[in-house]
């Protein structure tokens, strides 16, 4: 049976868990995320997140991580259990940092509270570039991680090109809840494509190397006539891709990154 503990609560909308999933696919199951039922997530009435929660004395604090990133399975969850306002938060524990994790906020992957005292250090670490592998994932499959997946680590990634390249992509894709992201997607499309015989997709992303954090990859490019164009979704009916063209100098840069890589998919 959980224990009981104090929270303060801060402003945040809530969104679609199964939608939100599917676009951050694939994380794992386990761990963490696997000892929370999705119910937990989905039957919350509130329309609030908590900023702060109390336990035992000690008072945890999320917001220490970017918000581009998703929790994935190498937080560590005991089964020492927290019933707050009919939250869950497991005990947890993300690199050297006393956390709990409770299946709320803006996806399915839920939140990361870190004990205060150890909050800046924890800010400091998650910020930090060094902290993180970046990786390049290209498959014939839509869906990142599948069984064909060629991924291939970054080492040597200009972090400088990375963020502008999120930036590009960031609240521009066919967003089923969201209307002005929809919107301006549509408004930057370029002109729409059949995928090519030899077609694949390619996305980038990085995970801290604790295994506690990765950015979305599911946000998928591909490459046509020399250019690199980010996927906001491919039309059922036509097979068309609807698509956004990534700046030149954006573009160039991680054009020729595909190409070193040498991956069998991928024909010069």
């Amino acid at each position: 049976m959980g224990k009981e503990g104090k929270v303060r609560w801060r402003r945040g909308l809530w969104k679609a868990a199964a939608a939100v999933f599917l676009a951050v696919f694939p994380l794992s199951l386990t761990g963490c995320l696997g000892r929370t039922g999705w119910l937990d997530y989905i039957l919350i009435p509130s329309k609030y997140v908590p900023e702060t929660v109390e336990v035992e004395g000690e008072t945890y604090r999320t917001g220490f991580y970017p918000d581009e990133l998703f929790v994935v399975d190498g937080v560590e969850c005991t089964d020492e259990r927290y019933e707050i306002n009919r939250v869950s938060f497991h005990r947890a524990q993300a690199g050297p940092f006393d956390c709990l994790h409770a299946i709320i906020g803006d996806t399915a992957n839920g939140e990361l509270y870190c004990l205060d005292s150890q909050w800046e250090q924890a800010r400091d670490y998650y910020n930090d570039p060094e902290n993180y592998t970046y990786y390049c994932d290209i498959s014939p499959d839509q869906v990142p991680g599948s069984r064909r997946a060629d991924v291939h680590p970054i080492p040597d990634m200009d972090t400088e090109q990375f963020d502008a390249l999120t930036e590009q992509i960031e609240g521009k894709s066919n967003h089923p809840f969201d209307r002005e992201e929809r919107m301006l997607g549509a408004s930057l499309e370029a002109d729409p494509f059949p995928k090519a015989e030899d077609f694949y997709y390619v996305s980038f992303y990085r995970m801290s190397n604790d295994g506690c954090f990765q950015t979305m990859a599911g946000n998928r490019l591909c490459i046509n006539n020399g250019k690199l164009y980010y996927i906001r979704y491919q039309d059922g009916k036509t097979d068309l891709l609807h698509v956004i063209e990534i700046r030149e100098d954006t573009a160039r840069y991680f054009i020729d990154l595909i190409n070193s890589l040498g991956s069998p998919y991928v024909k010069e």
